[in-house]
């Protein structure tokens, strides 16, 4: 038998008393028996006696609020400013104040040391989650090694930060 386990990240997700066991479990017997979607999982959760029932929150008040955070998350995400020289960034970049995540203007988080450096350190980050999240495939192990020139490399994209056509 297989063993499943949350994502360390995830953790927090088993408040639901459902383990991490029983949800790979089904999320592999449903998708043995149908194309497994979101809606399939959901569908089939709505059921009471479901093992994946409590995962959800069916409280449609609670729930409705909760999406309008993701909805608004998402809304942050997308919205770009585009350059002079007709590149896209992110009009705001996600920190963390007093350990909650808040959201500041990009180009005035670029214009501080501070700000560089914490964006160059997500990025050492987000490296490290790709390298970690592809390293389970045997074939792309040659990427994995160009992916630790390129974070070489991103010592390099420190020194000249200030140079960034971003006009700070």
């Amino acid at each position: 038998m297989k063993e499943y386990k949350f994502k360390q990240q995830y953790a927090e997700f088993n408040k639901k008393a459902v383990s991490a066991q029983t949800i790979g479990e089904e999320l592999i017997r449903l998708e043995n028996e149908n194309r497994l979607t979101p809606d399939l999982i959901i569908s089939k959760a709505k059921n009471e006696e479901h093992p994946l029932h409590n995962c959800f929150n069916w409280d449609d008040t609670d729930a409705a609020i909760k999406y309008r955070l993701v909805q608004a998350k998402s809304m942050i995400r997308l919205i770009v400013e585009v350059t002079p020289y007709d590149e896209e960034i992110r009009v705001l970049t996600s920190i963390v104040v007093d350990g909650k995540p808040e959201y500041v203007e990009t180009t005035a988080l670029l214009k501080t040391e501070d700000g560089r450096e914490l964006v160059l350190n997500r990025m050492m980050r987000d490296i490290e989650i790709l390298k970690r999240r592809y390293a389970a495939y045997a074939y792309l192990a040659d990427y994995c090694e160009q992916l630790n020139n390129i974070r070489s490399g991103m010592k390099i994209v420190d020194k000249v930060s200030t140079e960034v056509r971003i006009q700070c």
